[in-house]
C-alpha cells in the first residue's frame, strides 16, 4: 500500500496525463496557427518595421528544395516539362548564333501565360473549405496581380516587357514562398521552376545585345 501511495504521489493519474497531452497539443496547434498567420501577415504586407532574417530564409529555401523528393510525380513531370518551351528559346538562339525576335516574342508570351497561371494557383488554394487561406480581399486581390503584370509585359516593347515579366515571376515566387499553407515540396518546386524561367528569359534578353539579329527574310544584321 505504501508503495502504491508513493507511486500515486509521484505520478499523476493516467487520465490527467492524457488530458494534459491533449491540452498541450491543442495549445501547440494554436501557437503554430497564430505564429504562421503572423508570419504570413508580416511577409505579405507593406510593414516597414519588419526586417527579414536572410539566413533563416536561405535555410528555409534549402529545406524546401530538399523536400522536393516528396513531390507527387505528376507535379514534377508537368512542372519541369513546362520549362521546355521557355528554356528552348535561348538554346536555339545560341546554337544558331543569332537573335531571332519572333522566338523572343514567343518566349515572352509563354512567360506571361505562366505568370498568369501562378495567380490562379493562389485563387484556387483559397477555395477549399478547410484551406488555411480564406477567399478574402487580400488573397483574391493578389491572385489578380500576376495576370495584370503579364498583360502589361505583353503590351510593352520587348525590352521593357521581358523585364516586366521577369519581375512579375520573381514577385509571385516570393509571395508563394513566404505564404503560410503551401507544402514544403511545393515551395521547393516553385523556387526551382521560377529560377529556371527567370534565367531563360534573362539569357534570351542578353542575346538581343550580344548576338546578331535575324530578320524575317533570313537576313542577318551585324552588331
Amino acid at each position: 500500500m505504501l508503495s502504491l501511495r508513493w507511486l500515486g504521489r509521484c505520478h499523476p493519474p493516467v487520465s490527467s496525463i492524457v488530458m494534459g497531452s491533449q491540452d498541450s497539443a491543442l495549445i501547440h496547434r494554436k501557437l503554430i496557427n497564430v505564429n504562421g498567420r503572423a508570419a504570413h501577415l508580416l511577409h505579405t504586407s507593406f510593414c516597414h518595421k519588419f526586417k527579414e532574417n536572410r539566413t533563416v530564409n536561405s535555410l528555409a529555401i534549402m529545406d524546401s528544395i530538399k523536400q522536393m523528393k516528396h513531390s507527387p510525380t505528376p507535379a514534377l513531370a508537368f512542372g519541369f516539362s513546362g520549362l521546355i518551351p521557355i528554356a528552348a528559346a535561348p538554346v536555339l538562339m545560341i546554337a544558331s548564333g543569332g537573335f531571332d525576335p519572333s522566338i523572343a516574342d514567343t518566349q515572352l508570351v509563354y512567360g506571361a501565360v505562366v505568370l498568369s497561371f501562378l495567380g490562379g494557383v493562389r485563387w484556387g488554394f483559397t477555395l477549399p473549405e478547410g484551406s488555411s487561406q480564406p477567399p478574402d480581399w487580400h488573397n483574391l486581390g493578389y491572385s489578380m496581380t500576376p495576370p495584370l503584370i503579364a498583360w502589361l509585359g505583353i503590351l510593352a516593347p520587348y525590352s521593357v516587357g521581358v523585364v516586366t515579366v521577369i519581375a512579375g515571376l520573381g514577385f509571385a515566387g516570393y509571395m508563394d514562398l513566404a505564404m503560410w499553407g503551401y507544402p514544403n515540396w511545393f515551395k521547393g518546386l516553385r523556387f526551382c521552376l521560377t529560377l529556371g524561367a527567370v534565367l531563360s528569359l534573362w539569357t534570351c534578353f542578353v542575346c538581343k545585345f550580344v548576338l546578331d539579329e535575324i530578320k524575317e527574310e533570313g537576313e542577318v544584321v551585324k552588331k
